[in-house]
């Protein structure tokens, strides 16, 4: 990477623009998400040397991104390596921006979450799909361990 011309210092903008390009978005796109001009999005390009898309390029899909910006890691977990903004994964895929936990565990789990998505591992940045709960999810986990407790009341811990 070249450096920064004189005089010129990095800022949270910046950064934030330069990740949502890296990430797949169109300049478009990170315009109207973090409210800057068409005149600073092309200056960030040039100093961080991205290029442009060509016009016509198709967008990655969900699917595409997903597989692109999910880094597995450890027993089964996974980090998000897209853009982050307060805190929450974003997820640039088809011209706009999706929650990418929720993309995630679609993904994985072939239907839409009920509520919240939440990480059932102990690794509270992890996203992959199998460590992913939603409300029905939750729900069934906790009848299971009140059905487990009942079971144990009844016959004794050391039953099989």
């Amino acid at each position: 990477m070249t450096p920064r011309p004189p005089g010129r210092k990095p800022n949270a903008t910046a950064a934030q623009i330069a990740a949502m390009l890296r990430a797949g978005a169109t300049s478009r796109d990170t315009i109207a998400a973090l409210h800057v001009s068409p005149n600073r999005v092309a200056q960030v390009r040039r100093d961080e040397q991205l290029p442009v898309v060509p016009r016509g390029q198709r967008a990655r899909t969900v699917a595409e991104t997903i597989a692109l910006q999910l880094q597995p890691y450890g027993d089964g977990h996974a980090r998000w390596t897209g853009p982050v903004t307060n805190g929450k994964q974003q997820l640039w895929a088809n011209g706009r921006r999706y929650n990418a936990r929720h993309e995630i565990f679609r993904a994985h789990h072939g239907r839409n979450p009920d509520g919240p998505v939440m990480t059932a591992c102990t690794d509270p940045g992890c996203v992959a799909g199998a460590h992913l709960t939603d409300r029905t999810i939750r729900h069934a986990q906790r009848q299971a361990a009140q059905l487990d407790a009942a079971y144990a009341e009844i016959f004794g811990p050391d039953a099989p």
